[in-house]
């Protein structure tokens, strides 16, 4: 149980990302690509409500996933098409559906059961992200539906044998770039240590170096349009968590935090200066907004970004068709 699916991303280790080289003298304006929630599953379990099959049934034939593969197809697609080719695409978070633990109270068959379609959905996913470009890194971050939405010592093993560290940090082009694991704020309750010791890592980092910008990811938001009249929610960090690394990031200078966990656009400015922004999904749509991902644009002086809409209607996809027309 709980075999290793292999994964090619760039992987956090010891607090730094492999593969990355740190660069940090400013090198010229550049882009990267934000995306989030790919989820693989929950199209078919949450917004289509489809009955669930055994994931080793002969007749699944991958059916409850097939939209998610189709719409990061498209992405990948997309991202290896943009030029000057991005630095990295980054995964804010959920990049599969089916949790790495056993969740309320499952049996033995059920449990079985969820890790065959975990590893199916990690297959899938690395089998669409084999497509990216080989000079474009593929950076990913801890979502709640990655390591549980209450961590534990066990899941968080889990984590990082697949992915690899779950905070980090790396440097492009003059730029200090830090992955944090959101779940911490959300919910320790399990794992405290493993929340205090991301802190004290996030605090020495915030001020160590003069970055041309410092920019921070995260799955859940800090807050949806405002951080101090949002309640707290099941979409957004507690205002016990939320306030002083707000506060912090500000001091920092950190010129954006890029987010996903919402699967709706969204966001605003904490006192007038540091912008959260919330990027909706590659895969399932709660609201109006269509399945997309976030081109950004580093700048001497600025850091700009535009959601892009996927050129497809996943909507239209029927049992066993290969796409949309938009994509034929």
């Amino acid at each position: 149980e709980n075999s290793t699916v292999s994964v090619r991303v760039a992987r956090g280790l010891n607090g730094h990302l492999e593969g990355l080289l740190d660069e940090t003298d400013w090198s010229g304006e550049f882009c990267f690509v934000q995306a989030a929630d790919t989820q693989f599953g929950l199209i078919s379990r949450y917004i289509d409500k489809a009955d669930p099959q055994p994931a080793d049934s002969p007749t699944n034939r991958d059916a409850d996933i097939a939209k998610e593969v189709h719409l990061t197809r498209r992405l990948v697609s997309e991202v290896n098409a943009i030029s000057p080719a991005p630095r990295f695409l980054i995964v804010c978070g959920d990049m599969i559906d089916a949790f790495p633990v056993a969740v309320r109270d499952e049996n033995g068959e059920q449990r079985r059961e969820r890790e065959q379609r975990r590893q199916r959905q990690l297959r899938a996913f690395a089998d669409c992200f084999r497509q990216l470009r080989s000079d474009i890194p593929l950076v990913c971050v801890c979502g709640n539906h990655d390591i549980g939405d209450a961590p534990t010592p066990e899941s968080v093993g889990i984590y990082r044998q697949t992915w690899g560290d779950d905070y980090f940090e790396f440097w492009i082009g003059g730029c200090q770039m830090l992955v944090v694991n959101s779940q911490y704020y959300v919910n320790s309750s399990q794992v405290p240590e493993e929340k205090s010791a991301m802190t004290r890592w996030l605090m020495t980092r915030l001020s160590q170096g003069k970055p041309a910008h410092r920019i921070l990811f995260m799955h859940v938001p800090p807050f949806l349009t405002d951080a101090h009249s949002d309640a707290d929610s099941y979409f957004t960090l507690p205002k016990a968590d939320r306030l002083p690394l707000l506060d912090a990031c500000l001091e920092a200078g950190v010129s954006a935090i890029f987010c996903g966990h919402y699967h709706r656009n969204a966001g605003g400015v904490y006192r007038d200066k540091l912008p959260v922004v919330v990027t909706s999904a590659v895969g399932a749509q709660i609201g109006n907004d269509r399945h997309g991902y976030r081109l950004v644009t580093v700048a001497k002086d600025a850091v700009r970004h535009s959601y892009v809409d996927l050129a497809c209607e996943p909507v239209n996809l029927t049992d066993g068709a290969d796409g949309c027309k938009a994509c034929q």
